[in-house]
């Protein structure tokens, strides 16, 4: 792999992983916020909370996203052709 094929590669990378990074860190705060408000209840209630945290940083949101509408073209990056 050339640096000009990294580079390119990085450029259409690069507005997906950012929404991710502010989309994880804004979830983690509210996580965080969350487990502090609900520390008197049971701990599998912050499990759960955790959980659905930690899936939320392994899967970016684009990706959900394209999976629950059915748009192939967002998944994979390629323009829907109808």
């Amino acid at each position: 792999m050339t640096a000009r094929h990294f580079s390119a590669m990085l450029e259409s990378i690069a507005p997906a992983l950012g929404n991710h990074l502010w989309q994880s860190t804004l979830f983690a705060i509210a996580a965080g916020l969350l487990t502090v408000i609900l520390r008197n209840n049971h701990a599998r209630t912050r499990y759960w909370l955790w959980l659905t945290a930690s899936l939320k940083f392994l899967i970016p949101f684009s990706l959900l996203a394209g999976v629950g509408s059915g748009e192939r073209g967002v998944v994979s990056g390629e323009e829907k052709k109808e």
